[in-house]
């Protein structure tokens, strides 16, 4: 399995690569009115208005109103339809063997699907399936 490790906050986080469109720098976007929190706005790629979402506020269901400093946007793809995720900094992309994750079952962080040790590090594997269910629309 191939995942894409990346930092929010000085944690590590991965996603499989087969979940990921592409990945793009910064880049403007136009706010969006009466939107959750965690929605940055919308960004154009291409010509396709994409919702750009502050995956640290999602992921730690925060109120807090400081911003991230997001230097990498990983464009994600769920049947049909894409989102963006500003994350701190793309790290690596790495080849791991699906016995190396720890499965977890907390109650509190569905969007966890498991822990990897690679490196020295310890990186949340983050559950596509459950992100896009929990916070679908």
């Amino acid at each position: 399995m191939q995942i894409i490790v990346f930092t929010l906050k000085e944690k590590y986080y991965a996603i499989p690569t087969e979940d990921v469109e592409e990945i793009v720098k910064e880049m403007p976007h136009t706010h969006v009115p009466k939107a959750p929190s965690w929605v940055e706005g919308l960004i154009n790629i291409r010509g396709n208005a994409i919702t750009l979402i502050n995956l640290y506020k999602l992921l730690s269901n925060t109120s807090e109103t400081e911003e991230l400093c997001y230097n990498s946007i990983i464009i994600l793809k769920n049947n049909d339809k894409k989102v963006a995720f500003a994350v701190d900094s793309v790290e690596s992309v790495s080849e791991i063997d699906s016995n190396d994750i720890q499965m977890t079952d907390y109650a509190n962080a569905k969007e966890v699907a498991g822990i990897i040790r690679l490196n020295n590090k310890m990186i949340s594997l983050i559950s596509m399936e459950a992100l896009f269910s929990i916070n679908e629309g």
